[in-house]
């Protein structure tokens, strides 16, 4: 998300445009807790766990947060200053609106300050009325057009809209009923007057008639080349251009991040070592070994290879023994790399809360963005 907004002020301030974040609050999710890295054991920089740091109850999952109440934000032990912002912001009408001017309150010093626009508040409006009346007037074919952009980018997961046999076509909008819960509209349902959009028209409508660029995330990504191909289809609309905008910063959260691969390498070399004098050095068990591996290949006498088989697993009892702290190194290496992958997978995450991260290393990433859109004139 950060990323998307620095881009988007850089973009503005390179050609005197104005910034508008949107909002998506038509849709549904838990916005009242992040999840935080703690710490394990003192001793081990990769023990690590996750915890969920929660503000106040989750809404009702049926519930868009549009429609969702603001909510007194708990007090807890939070360093970050999200609570702090939930509270000052709890006369907001909905959960959205609450959650959206905490987020640029705790923005204030990283960005100037900018509109918010909800997908609550277009649906409002008369021109997406207007786009409401012709879904239904013109079902049969929007329907298709929409099915047929889905199908032609099955990259995106996208669920085509199906049909119902006393409703009719679904349509790609959400009704709210009156308790508060959405639910899909169909062709032959009455229409309502409290109307949502869902995901791909609310990106169709907004590149269609509010904005001359669209930035969005990896996340939303998915959604715009369907809304290109459903409006170029069903009403020869050409869309306002859409950029991806992404980074992957990490929180400094161990000494280096620990692969699979590498775990497997260590596990391969505890395994290997029990079996292969040579890997601790010693070379001449090494060759002793391998002498008797040559023989019991050539032996055709079963006792006698029986015979070169003890004594071979004699001598490696003997290697075994006498490198026995070494081999235990080699174990603690491999179970220790396992430990580290684990931390590892925890730290590599890039989708932590953004006010988890350090005010300079937010900062790096703004300006990195900015150089990137708007180099400065030499």
């Amino acid at each position: 998300m950060l990323a998307k907004y620095f881009a988007a002020h850089a973009l503005a301030q390179a050609t005197g445009g104005n910034v508008t974040h949107l909002v998506a609050d038509q849709d549904t999710g838990d916005p009242l807790s992040i999840d935080v890295p703690v710490r394990g054991a003192p001793d081990n920089p990769w023990s690590l766990r996750v915890e969920q740091l929660r503000f106040g109850d989750a809404p009702d999952p049926e519930t868009p947060l549009c429609r969702a109440p603001p909510v007194e934000a708990d007090r807890v032990r939070d360093e970050y200053g999200i609570a702090e912002t939930l509270r000052a912001s709890v006369r907001a009408d909905s959960l959205a609106e609450q959650v959206t001017r905490a987020n640029a309150s705790l923005l204030g010093g990283l960005l100037p300050s900018a509109e918010s626009l909800f997908a609550s508040q277009l649906a409002q409006t008369d021109r997406f009325r207007e786009m409401v009346s012709r879904l239904f007037e013109d079902a049969p074919r929007a329907h298709e057009s929409y099915n047929r952009a889905v199908r032609a980018h099955p990259d995106a997961r996208m669920r085509p809209l199906g049909r119902d046999d006393a409703r009719g076509l679904e349509l790609p909008l959400w009704h709210v009923d009156s308790r508060g819960r959405r639910a899909p509209l169909f062709s032959t349902d009455e229409r309502p007057a409290d109307v949502l959009p869902r995901a791909v028209l609310l990106s169709a409508f907004v590149r269609a008639h509010c904005c001359d660029v669209s930035i969005v995330g990896t996340g939303g990504a998915q959604y715009e080349p369907i809304a290109e191909a459903w409006l170029g289809d069903w009403l020869a609309y050409d869309l306002a251009p859409a950029f991806v905008v992404s980074a992957d910063v990490r929180l400094d959260l161990v000494p280096r991040l620990e692969t699979p691969a590498s775990a497997a390498t260590s596990a391969w070399r505890a395994h290997r070592a029990r079996h292969d004098p040579s890997l601790v050095g010693d070379h001449a068990r090494a060759a002793r070994k391998a002498e008797l591996l040559a023989r019991l290949k050539q032996a055709d006498d079963r006792a006698e290879r029986s015979r070169l088989y003890r004594v071979m697993h004699g001598l490696l009892d003997e290697y075994r023994l006498a490198h026995a702290d070494e081999l235990a190194r080699f174990t603690r290496e491999a179970d220790d790399a396992r430990g580290r992958v684990d931390g590892s997978r925890i730290a590599s995450r890039r989708d932590w809360a953004w006010p988890l991260y350090p005010h300079g290393q937010i900062e790096r990433l703004r300006d990195e963005i900015r150089s990137a859109i708007s180099p400065p004139t030499a």
